[in-house]
């Protein structure tokens, strides 16, 4: 199979899971992971790394962090386009709701592979990124911000990192198509 996505559903698929970060109990149980994601991060950080809270009274520092934040959400969401817009060619739909960020492809249905690139693209790329920053940056408050920025980059992955454990686990085989609404993800699988 050299296809990447299906332009409707095929005979014979039938919806096997959905995932919607915009339904409230979901919005919830991602959020308490997010949580647990960078709460077990900081404890880890402040071996680490010495957390100064003087940080707080550096305007720079604090815009900077602002900035890289917001910087990092619309890339990450870039990329997970780039990666669908080159595996399908097909329009993409970016938006942000209270619940999340996204990028999804509503019109189309991706097999596995194309849906496994496209999740992992920003957490594996932007891992590196943080953690090259982090070996090069020496100066104690830019450190301790790319630290933050890539705890924040690690718990907002939580539905990436979700999805892409529902592939590795329940659902392996390569026919699984999954309409990517951008909040809602809905698996199909063959009857």
């Amino acid at each position: 199979m050299n296809k990447n996505f299906e332009k409707s559903l095929p005979e014979g698929y039938v919806e096997v899971f959905a995932i919607d970060a915009n339904d409230k109990k979901t919005m919830r149980k991602l959020s308490l992971v997010s949580l647990l994601i960078i709460g077990l991060y900081l404890a880890i950080l402040s071996v680490f790394t010495p957390i100064n809270l003087h940080i707080m009274s550096d305007d720079k520092i604090i815009g900077t962090f602002i900035l890289g934040m917001i910087g990092y959400i619309i890339a990450h969401e870039l990329l997970h386009g780039l990666v669908y817009k080159v595996c399908t060619h097909q329009k993409l739909k970016y938006g942000f709701s209270l619940a999340v960020a996204y990028c999804g492809v509503p019109n189309i249905f991706v097999y596995r592979k194309t849906a496994l690139l496209s999740l992992a693209a920003p957490l594996v790329l932007f891992s590196m990124f943080f953690i090259v920053l982090l070996c090069i940056v020496d100066a104690p408050n830019w450190h301790l911000m790319i630290a933050l920025l890539f705890g924040i980059h690690l718990s907002g992955c939580v539905g990436d990192i979700y999805d892409i454990f529902l592939y590795l686990v329940r659902y392996k085989d390569k026919s699984i198509l999954m309409n990517d609404t951008g909040p809602k993800q809905t698996f199909y699988a063959k009857e």
